[in-house]
C-alpha cells in the first residue's frame, strides 16, 4: 500500500468530521466510543476496507459493537500512538489512560531502555514487554498500561486490522509472502509472523478478549470518560490547571450530565456556565 498525503488528510478529516457531528447533533458521549457511523473516502478504504470511490468524505454507517468506529482504533489515533516502525503498546496504553479513562501515569524512571521494534519476528511484543513488568520500579505503572496496549495490537501502525505480526526479512523457501508492504513504500515487504494475542486482564480483574470487549467496558464505565473529558475541557476553558474547588465543579457537572444523557453539547454548555469558567 502506498501511504501518501491523501491518506493523511483523510485521517484528519475523519477525526474532525466525527467530532463535529457529535457536537452539533448533541450525541451522547458514548458516541465517541461506539458511534455506529463514521466518515470515509477512497483513501481510507486502504486502511479500513470497503468499496467507496472518490476523494470526497462520505458518511457511512455500520453495526454498533464491532471493531469499527470511534476513537478506539481510529486511524489517526493509531498512527499518533505508534512509533513510525511498528505499534507501541506503551504509547497506546498511556494514551487510553490519559485521554479516555482519566488515569494519567507518572513519567518513567530514568535510564529505562525503550522497547525497540523486533523486525525479525523472533520475539513477540508481549515477550519484549516482560522486562519492564519484571522490574519492580516499572511494574506498578505497566500493570495498568500494558493490558490496554495489548488489546490494541490488532491495529497496525496506521490502523489497519491484522491477525499476525509482520516479519521484515527475506522469507525462507516455502513460506507465504505478504501481498503488500505493511507500512511504507520502503523495504522488501514481509511475511506473516506470530499470531497476535490481544487478550488481557485489567487491574480490576476484567478480562478482555479483543477491542470489542474494550469498547464494551468503556461504555459500561462511561462515567470515567465523562470525568476525563470534563476535566480536560474545563482546564482548556479556564486556561489553568484545576484546583480542589474546580474538581468539585467537575464532579457536579458529570453527575448532572449523567442524568441528562451525557449529551456532548450539553456538557460544553455546563462547563461554560460553571463557576470555574465564569470566575477564571
Amino acid at each position: 500500500m502506498f501511504f501518501g498525503e491523501g491518506h493523511r488528510r483523510a485521517m484528519i478529516d475523519e477525526s474532525e468530521m466525527l467530532f463535529d457531528e457529535i457536537l452539533v447533533e448533541n450525541h451522547p458521549l458514548e458516541t465517541f466510543i461506539d458511534p455506529g457511523f463514521s466518515y470515509r473516502n477512497r483513501p481510507l478504504t486502504d486502511i479500513y476496507g470497503g468499496e467507496l470511490e472518490g476523494g470526497e468524505m462520505q458518511r457511512i454507517t455500520f453495526p454498533a459493537g464491532t471493531r469499527q468506529g470511534g476513537i478506539v482504533g481510529m486511524a489517526s489515533v493509531m498512527m499518533a500512538t505508534a512509533n513510525g516502525v511498528d505499534t507501541h503498546p506503551i504509547h497506546r496504553g498511556v494514551w487510553l489512560l490519559e485521554n479516555v479513562l482519566g488515569q494519567p501515569t507518572p513519567p518513567p524512571p530514568p535510564n529505562v531502555p525503550a522497547v525497540a521494534p523486533d523486525t525479525s519476528g523472533t520475539v513477540t511484543m508481549r515477550e519484549q514487554m516482560q522486562a519492564h513488568t519484571a522490574d519492580p520500579t516499572c511494574a506498578r505503572c505497566h500493570e495498568r498500561i500494558d493490558p490496554l496496549g495489548f488489546i490494541m495490537e490488532n491495529f497496525d501502525p496506521i490502523g489497519r486490522w491484522r491477525a499476525n505480526y509482520p516479519i521484515y526479512t527475506d522469507p525462507p523457501d516455502g513460506s507465504v509472502a505478504l501481498e503488500e508492504e505493511f507500512y511504507s513504500t520502503k523495504g522488501k515487504g514481509g511475511r506473516w509472523g506470530p499470531e497476535i494475542d490481544p487478550s488481557t486482564v485489567l487491574p480490576d480483574g476484567t478480562r478482555l478478549g479483543d477491542v470489542t470487549d474494550l469498547k464494551r467496558y468503556l461504555l459500561e464505565n462511561i462515567d470515567l470518560f465523562a470525568h476525563c473529558l470534563t476535566e480536560k475541557l474545563l482546564t482548556y476553558a479556564a486556561g489553568r490547571p484545576l484546583g480542589f474547588g474546580d474538581r468539585r465543579v467537575v464532579q457536579h457537572i458529570v453527575e448532572n450530565s449523567a442524568k441528562e444523557g451525557f449529551g456532548f453539547q450539553d456538557l460544553i454548555v455546563a462547563i461554560v456556565l460553571s463557576e470555574s469558567f465564569r470566575t477564571r
